[in-house]
């Protein structure tokens, strides 16, 4: 990960909290170079933070088919991540942008018999055990974790991704993630900021004291701060799944399983326009806090 706690953090537009406040080891500093040179100084902390837009974004979906059979049930699990794979390429991804990890099999029990007490289907599952035989029925599951990478121009598609691929059947597997490839960069513009915040706070509080002997000199330290900030996006785009629209194969006729395609693709594109705005990259927020002690001179 290119983030660090110090300077960057995903956001979600909302205000995480924060600790700002006068340190003390900066006050008994100020008061050691008073006692130790007589040199009057002041302390200040200057902040800021911007927002800046994600050019990378790492996708982790889930993509489940089920079927009586394990081998049905790979089948159509390999029918459907061949989908996914035309779909990221109609978005523009490459096939090393969509990487694969994470198979798994296993057994899901179905209850077909809803009606029925729980007492008399304890009796008749006592039965059926006795004689060596189970009502039960099981349908085997094949599951695979898909992971999308989103850099460059293709961030700008990512509400497209996000339906394109839910609408195949998807669903997330976690979070988002979201980064900068220059975040060092940024990190430098919003310490520069910060400090030029420093300055103009200090100036400001020397002006409210109306004294025409004194002006603001040259820095004698500067410390860069660190920022203890909550990721305020964590969970963000979890748990996103729409129903299955994947074409029915029961229906057998191709021009049936033809008009079923055309009707998924309008669904989805219905889906784009209804609720793709809901999936927006949120944008990366750079913070940075300096600390910096002025010698204060006579004007």
């Amino acid at each position: 990960m290119a983030r660090t706690k110090q300077t960057a953090r995903r956001s979600t537009g909302g205000l995480a909290p924060r600790a700002f406040g006068s340190s003390p080891t900066t006050q008994s500093v100020v008061a050691d170079i008073y006692q130790n040179t007589k040199t009057r100084c002041i302390a200040v902390e200057g902040e800021v933070e911007m927002q800046v837009d994600p050019d990378m974004s790492h996708l982790s979906l889930e993509l489940r088919r089920e079927a009586k059979d394990a081998g049905d049930a790979l089948d159509l699990l390999l029918d459907s991540l061949a989908r996914t794979r035309e779909i990221a390429r109609t978005i523009g991804l490459s096939e090393d942008d969509v990487i694969t990890d994470s198979v798994s099999f296993h057994q899901r029990k179905i209850n077909n018999d809803d009606d029925e007490s729980d007492d008399e289907e304890e009796e008749e599952e006592e039965e059926e055990k006795k004689k060596g035989k189970s009502k039960d029925e099981y349908v085997h599951q094949a599951t695979v974790v898909v992971r999308i990478v989103l850099e460059g121009e293709t961030v700008r598609h990512f509400n497209e991704v996000m339906i394109q691929f839910l609408a195949n059947g998807m669903k997330s597997h976690s979070p988002p993630v979201y980064e900068r490839s220059d975040l060092n960069e940024c990190r430098a513009v919003a310490r520069k900021d910060a400090t030029q915040n420093a300055i103009a706070r200090a100036t400001a509080i020397l002006s409210g004291l109306n004294d025409s002997t004194i002006k603001l000199g040259a820095p004698l330290t500067i410390n860069d701060v660190q920022i203890d900030v909550s990721d305020d996006a964590s969970g963000s785009f979890n748990y996103c799944s729409i129903f299955n629209m994947t074409p029915s194969k029961a229906m057998g006729a191709e021009e049936d399983e033809k008009t079923e395609e055309r009707v998924k693709r309008a669904r989805t594109d219905r889906l784009q326009r209804a609720i793709g705005p809901l999936f927006v990259a949120p944008q990366l927020t750079v913070a940075a806090r300096v600390q910096v002690i002025f010698e204060v001179v006579n004007a």
